[in-house]
């Protein structure tokens, strides 16, 4: 059986769900990018973009390592996270297929499931 991966993502929280063969795992994924407030207040050595880009980076790859073992992902959400943690998966090498990648504002966490589970024809409630 496939394990199908959906993700709700920007830049400050993932919502990931795993829809195994009999049974559905949500997980939050927080970020740990600074406000552009606190960035500006707090000199730093390395530049703004250099620790944004790093930080991006360990958000990406906390969310690779929850859903690697995916065969297909839906990405939805808002801006322009998706298309970067596409650019990622790519990086990455990663074999998992791309079923879709969707523009959505905010949704609950139920929403968010309901919608891969949707996409995916699956159902757990």
């Amino acid at each position: 059986m496939s394990i199908l991966a959906g993700i709700w993502m920007d830049h400050r929280k993932a919502v990931t769900v795993i829809l195994g063969s009999e049974n559905l795992d949500m997980s939050i994924i927080e970020s740990n990018e600074e406000s552009v407030s606190e960035t500006l207040e707090r000199p730093r050595r390395m530049a703004p973009h250099a620790r944004h880009d790093v930080e991006i980076n360990r958000y990406f790859d906390k969310i690779l390592r929850r859903i690697k073992a995916a065969d297909e992902l839906v990405l939805i959400g808002p801006g322009e996270a998706k298309r970067q943690f596409i650019s990622f998966l790519m990086l990455q090498r990663s074999a998992i297929k791309l079923r879709e990648c969707m523009p959505v504002g905010c949704m609950t966490n139920s929403e968010v499931a309901q919608h891969v589970c949707r996409v995916f024809n699956r159902s757990y409630y």
